[in-house]
């Protein structure tokens, strides 16, 4: 509102309007006095604070299972937050400090605090020109400060991804200009505020990332992380560069927290590293110390079968001759079906393993051996083709 009134006359006149409306509503209706405040608590922000810490020290804490997934509000109605959201502009660490003990007050009202922070901490174009990130990080400081406090790691977890996006999509007013209301698309660019925001949650996830019980979360924003990644690639190939310092300084902690939450023994785990290396090498940043993904040898087939599946000419007998050690093939095969969902490569699997079968058979190998290694798999019954189990049955019988 302060965009309308462009002189120091105007905006005193304005405040002491404000001012006397507090005390008018503060007499007349509780929820509409809380509502006036939250939208003009900026002209008065020792009376909007003084209602804020009043109110919260009347709420009841509340027991929660931390464990239940956040829900998903459309709008945003806790007046509280809305005030402690509007005088972030101006007190950004105060604002913090009330969000936090407000938090720990009622944490079932987490989708309410989310709400708020994409309402009013969120990223702008002019957060990077004018603001400086002082909400955003007086914020993130606040939480990883409390982070003993479930709550605060739970609403930290739920903030982070849209924090660490490469591109923003916003409008926005111009201060100090006739009230302009700016759309913008803008991809992420490195400025020094810009990189210790982004370094603080960085740093936050991976303090995180030492409890086993937020690993699901965290790969799920790293997987985020990556598609974000690929679609900055593809849609902004002209500014690409403003976001290559970006991603060059997340690189430091990636490397860092991957190996934490990911395993490499897991073929998901693996296919999603390598997503995030393949992306990084486009923009030729590389990926160092995550070798250990990239060697797992069941992937390596996996990643060989995909890329030659998709192609029209696929030889089932020339992939098998790549492979000198028959049995040892056969096995990774019969490993990598059991850790796959991918059912057209399972079903192209059952087809290899059916020809490679007869391929070892034909060069006098150990017949028994790869029986022995199919009827170990928990999957083969559901996968294998029953052609493969006849041949193997006519072979015994003869």
């Amino acid at each position: 509102m302060r965009g309308f009134f462009q002189n120091e006359e105007n905006n005193s006149y304005v405040t002491q309007q404000v001012k006397k409306s507090f005390q008018f509503f503060h007499d007349q209706d509780e929820i509409l006095y809380l509502q006036f405040v939250s939208m003009f608590c900026s002209y008065d922000i020792n009376s909007s604070v003084s209602l804020v810490l009043a109110k919260i020290k009347k709420v009841k804490p509340v027991k929660v299972d931390m464990d239940n997934k956040i829900e998903n509000n459309t709008f945003l109605y806790d007046y509280l937050l809305k005030i402690i959201g509007g005088i972030s502009y101006d007190e950004p660490e105060l604002a913090a400090e009330l969000f936090y003990k407000y938090l720990v007050k009622v944490p079932q009202k987490v989708s309410q605090f989310k709400l708020a922070v994409d309402e009013f901490w969120s990223i702008q174009f002019n957060t990077f020109r004018f603001y400086k990130f002082t909400q955003q990080i007086a914020l993130i400081n606040e939480l990883i400060k409390n982070f003993p406090e479930k709550s605060a790691q739970r609403i930290f977890l739920a903030i982070s991804p849209d924090f660490l996006k490469l591109s923003f999509h916003t409008a926005s007013e111009i201060p100090n200009e006739k009230s302009f209301l700016v759309m913008q698309n803008f991809p992420a660019f490195k400025t020094p505020e810009y990189v210790k925001f982004r370094e603080n949650i960085w740093q936050g996830l991976i303090s995180l990332a030492n409890q086993k019980t937020n690993h699901r979360t965290i790969k799920h924003l790293i997987a985020d992380y990556s598609r974000d990644l690929r679609l900055t690639i593809i849609n902004n190939s002209n500014s690409v560069h403003s976001v290559h310092d970006v991603i060059e300084n997340d690189k430091r902690y990636l490397v860092k927290i991957i190996p934490i939450v990911f395993h490499s023994s897991s073929l998901t785990d693996c296919e999603a590293v390598a997503n995030i290396v393949e992306s990084l090498n486009k923009l030729n940043i590389g990926m160092p110390n995550l070798k250990e993904f990239s060697e797992n040898s069941i992937f390596k087939i996996y990643q060989k079968l995909s890329i030659q599946i998709r192609s029209k000419d696929f030889d089932e007998s020339k992939f098998i001759r790549e492979f000198p050690d028959k049995l040892g093939l056969l096995r990774q095969l019969v490993d990598l079906l059991e850790k796959i969902d991918n059912g057209i490569i399972a079903y192209e699997i059952s087809d290899i393993l059916q020809s490679l079968i007869k391929d070892i058979e034909d060069n006098h190998l150990d017949l028994l051996g790869a029986a022995e290694i199919i009827f170990k798999s928990k999957k083969t019954v559901e996968y294998v083709n029953i052609q493969v189990f006849n041949y193997l049955f006519k072979e015994f019988e003869s």
